[in-house]
């Protein structure tokens, strides 16, 4: 695909855990159990919903506004990793 860059998977695989684990303690309050909602949501899109409709059903809120939340969010925290990584399975 030309979309995605050769040799960036490593810092893709960072970059969704990171976002995992903001939906997980920090979008909205946090989501409890949020890899679970997301294999859920895979089900859900194999089972024929749109993923807008599947992530809305698990995480309550549109996919756009999740990402944006997640973009913000690591722009605020882009000079502070330790608040970044505060209440993540990254934290030191």
């Amino acid at each position: 695909n030309a979309e995605i860059e050769r040799g960036n998977g490593a810092r893709d695989e960072r970059l969704g855990a990171l976002y995992v684990e903001f939906l997980r303690t920090r979008f909205d309050g946090g989501t409890p159990n949020a890899l679970g909602r997301l294999a859920r949501v895979t089900r859900d899109v194999g089972r024929g919903s749109t993923f807008g409709d599947a992530f809305a059903k698990r995480f309550g809120a549109k996919p756009a506004d999740a990402e944006k939340a997640f973009v913000d969010f690591m722009a605020s925290t882009q000079n502070n990793p330790s608040e970044r990584l505060r209440g993540t399975l990254f934290a030191g």
